[in-house]
Order: C-alpha cells, then sequence, then structure tokens
C-alpha cells in the first residue's frame, strides 16, 4: 500500500483519489487558520508555484486538534486561505489526525513516516549483520584447519569429523554471502531513490531559507509597526476622558477585541450588522463630544 492508495474529500466536497498526483512528490501538510505557523501558508504556496511543474505537489489537510486552531467550516477555510494567502495547491476538508478518529491516510503516514531511510537502514543492518556471520565462520574455520594440520597423528576419525565441519561452514559461508548480495542488490534502488530525493530537497532547501530570510524581514516590519501603533495608540488614549477610555477599556475586555468600530454608510464595521435609518440619522446628528454605541454589539461607533 501507498499513499496513492487512499482518498479524501477536496473542501468544495469532492472525493479524490490521491493517485491523482501518482508519480509527483507530496508534501502532506496539516494545518490551521489560527496557528502560530499559519502564515507558511504564504511559503507552502510559493514552493507549489515554483516547482510545480517539476512534480512537486502540496496537499493541505486542515486540522482542529491542536489547540483548536481551526474551528471553521469548509467555506471558511477555503475563503481565508485564498484572500490571505492566494493559496491555490489543493487543500481537503478538514479532518483528525490524532487518535482513533485520525484520517486513514494519517494513519498510514504515521506508521510509515521513516519510509525509504527505514528501509535502507534495516538492509544496512542486516548487511551487518551477515557480515559479521561471515566473520565468525571465517574465524571458526581458521580454527579448524589449523588444528587439522596439527593433528596428524590424530584418528581418522577425528579428522573426518573435523573436515565435515569445515566443509559445513564453508557452505553456510556461501549461503550467507549470497544473502549479503542479495541485501546489497535491494539496496541499490533504494540508494538511487534518495539520491533523487536528495537532489530535489537542494532547490527547496534554497528557497526555504530564502522564505525564512523573507519571514523574519516581515516579523521585523510587522514588530515595529506593532510597536508604533501602540505607541500611537498609547499618545491618543493620554488624550481620552478618563470615563471614556474606562468605558473602551471595559468594552474591548468584554467583546474580546476592539472596543470601538466605524460606522460606514448604515452598517457597525464591528459586528457587520446594518443599523436603521432613524439610528444613523441620529448618530450623525449627534454632538461631536458625544459617546453614541452600536445597538447590537455596543461598540463605540465613530462615523466616516
Amino acid at each position: 500500500m501507498t499513499v496513492y492508495d487512499f482518498s479524501a474529500k477536496l473542501l468544495n466536497g469532492e472525493d479524490v483519489l490521491l493517485s491523482r498526483w501518482q508519480g509527483q512528490v507530496l508534501l502532506i501538510v496539516n494545518t490551521a487558520s489560527q496557528c502560530g505557523f499559519t502564515p507558511q501558508y504564504a511559503g507552502l504556496e510559493d514552493l507549489y508555484e515554483q516547482f510545480g511543474d517539476d512534480g512537486l505537489t502540496v496537499l493541505g489537510f486542515p486540522c482542529n486538534q491542536f489547540g483548536g486552531q481551526e474551528p471553521g467550516g469548509s467555506a471558511e477555510i477555503a475563503e481565508f486561505c485564498a484572500r490571505n494567502y492566494r493559496v491555490t495547491f489543493p487543500l481537503f476538508d478538514k479532518i483528525e489526525v490524532n487518535g482513533p478518529e485520525a484520517h486513514p491516510l494519517f494513519q498510514y503516514l504515521k506508521k510509515e513516516q521513516a519510509g525509504l531511510l527505514a528501509q535502507r537502514g534495516a538492509l544496512a543492518a542486516t548487511q551487518k549483520d551477515l557480515e559479521a556471520q561471515i566473520a565468525t565462520i571465517n574465524e571458526r574455520s581458521s580454527v579448524i584447519e589449523t588444528r587439522m594440520y596439527a593433528a596428524r597423528g590424530s584418528s581418522t576419525r577425528d579428522l573426518q569429523a573435523m573436515d565435515e565441519e569445515v566443509r559445513h561452514l564453508k557452505q553456510r559461508r556461501r549461503e550467507l554471502e549470497d544473502e549479503e548480495l542479495a541485501a546489497m542488490v535491494e539496496q541499490e534502488p533504494i540508494d538511487a531513490a534518495l539520491a533523487v530525493l536528495a537532489s530535489r530537497l537542494v532547490p527547496l532547501g534554497e528557497k526555504a531559507e530564502v522564505l525564512g530570510g523573507e519571514v523574519a524581514l516581515a516579523q521585523a516590519e510587522i514588530d515595529a509597526e506593532v510597536a508604533t501603533a501602540t505607541a500611537t495608540r498609547a499618545e491618543e488614549a493620554a488624550r481620552l476622558p478618563e470615563a471614556l477610555a474606562t468605558r473602551y477599556e471595559a468594552l474591548r475586555t468584554r467583546l474580546k477585541g476592539a472596543g470601538a468600530a466605524r460606522l460606514i454608510g448604515n452598517r457597525c464595521d464591528g459586528c457587520h450588522l446594518e443599523l436603521s435609518s432613524a439610528e444613523v440619522e441620529r448618530i450623525r446628528a449627534a454632538a461631536p463630544e458625544s459617546v453614541v454605541t452600536c445597538d447590537q454589539c455596543g461598540r463605540i461607533l465613530v462615523p466616516t
């Protein structure tokens, strides 16, 4: 069995066999939209775009098992990935990757995770064991042959027994050498496959290094913007009347986000619900120093 024998459901509900991508290098990733590694969607998309024509396919499998970081449904996940990271590689329906309900594909992947390296290691261990057995037989044969040459005066029966043991040891050595040769032959295609994978990993590693630098640069820029925004916010907050600032902070804590929202047309940008025409007129007619709130979510409204 291989990964190509499994099927999974895409975000659009279509069941597909992974044999659709047979012969390609598959990068199978479990993902989440609210994870610290979520920005890697951009890196994965870049890899897919750059190396897709060379046989690399990225398959994304959203999962909500790690801290509830993928709570949305299929439509939400698809919209989030397309809007924020322009994802075009195949994304599948949300699955479980751990526990008794884990998707069969991930059960298989975890069982076979070592892949070619495990096979190569097992064959190398077998070859080493065979070499050790052959060395033991050679040592034993040498000891017996030495005794035979030194025991010319021994009985014919003893000499025949030693001669028989030497013949038996030589036969066993030939068998072990055949087994060792078979193991070496079996290693050859694995070594060739590993060499191909290693050659493909070189450009991927270089790209990953470049992307890592870009991510670090982007993170530094974001940190600088956050620091600037935080300082600006502190300055603006210092200018607010104490009662209004206290009310805002209480709303922000209760709503677990912004305590204020813009009034865009007749819609609150906080809860995205529309206000009645009469309510909008009342808000826009209020004095500049007045504090008005959204009847739906309670946020302080700022007309635009």
